[in-house]
């Protein structure tokens, strides 16, 4: 096993991920004859509202310090054999390294064993980006409409909490000073394949044609919103927000965001208690890491 390059891809959530992570799957064999390996192993194809859904190597991540998981990965890489003898790049696809509720997993993940064991030459991480605000009005709308998440934040929690754990991301990354690029809103394939192979991920259509990505046409965030909670649409209201754009685009520079708000006096008794308590344990996220393994179970 010699991996020259390990090339991360993050996300960011609503960016193309699920579409580029079809296409790899399933030119797995092609791929590899281009010295790009993506592991079957750790690669998370679930089933949510819209259909089949595939949220990279979140197995990969959620088990990269566990010694039997580890033992597999180094067997599945071991059993490829290049053509030339060359070393390979190895290609991770996992948005679930930013989830907006936590910046300690993508940490714990580039410090963790499995990264030692595969020892790569070099690591890249790779950062696809779109509009700001659309970036947040999508995930939400994802988290709202498709079951994707269990716990249904408010909307200015969840607007918040995203632009300052991504920020802190990036404090990260630039202060260890790991090599990471952001993707230009556009083709993910072309984007991706500037830094793996120009030739195999030159394709121009989503991979999975299958499983639609359009979430309500039709209907606005205000709309969703107000299903999901049971509230009028004249009772969300709006905050301006500045954010440092820098850790979203990847340029230097703020930006206005628009983040809807539901006031928690207009929610019923049982809405506000099912949301303190999964507020509370959401917290616990950011330090404990059996809270996390305690909400992905529940």
């Amino acid at each position: 096993m010699s991996v020259d390059k390990l090339v991360i891809h993050v996300g960011y959530h609503k960016t193309g991920t699920t579409s580029l992570q079809y296409y790899m799957d399933e030119d797995r064999e092609r791929l590899f004859e281009k010295n790009i390996y993506f592991p079957k192993i750790g690669l998370v194809v679930s089933n949510n509202k819209k259909g089949e859904a595939c949220s990279g190597h979140d197995e990969v991540v959620r088990r990269c310090n566990d010694n039997k998981f580890i033992d597999l990965f180094k067997k599945e890489l071991e059993s490829l054999e290049s053509k030339d003898g060359t070393a390979f790049n190895l290609f991770l696809s996992a948005e679930n390294l930013i989830p907006f509720y936590s910046s300690h997993v993508i940490k714990k993940f580039l410090n963790s064993k499995l990264l030692e064991v595969v020892n790569p030459q070099e690591v890249l991480i790779l950062i696809s980006t779109r509009d700001v605000q659309e970036l947040f009005d999508s995930h939400y709308n994802e988290i709202l409409s498709n079951g994707v998440s269990r716990f249904l934040p408010l909307p200015q929690y969840f607007y918040k909490k995203k632009a300052k754990t991504i920020s802190q991301v990036f404090s990260y990354l630039s202060l260890n000073r790991y090599n990471f690029f952001f993707l230009p809103p556009g083709n993910i394939f072309v984007n991706v394949g500037e830094f793996l192979n120009r030739e195999v991920c030159n394709v121009s259509l989503p991979a999975n044609h299958r499983v639609s990505y359009s979430s309500n046409k039709g209907e606005s965030i205000e709309e969703i919103i107000s299903r999901k909670f049971g509230i009028q649409p004249e009772s969300i209201d709006y905050q301006r927000v500045n954010i440092d754009s820098t850790a979203f685009t990847g340029k230097a520079g703020k930006c206005d965001l628009i983040v809807p708000t539901v006031k928690f006096s207009n929610l019923d008794l049982l809405q506000k208690i099912d949301f303190l308590i999964k507020s509370c344990l959401l917290l616990g996220i950011d330090t404990k890491n059996k809270a996390l393994g305690f909400i992905r179970r529940w």
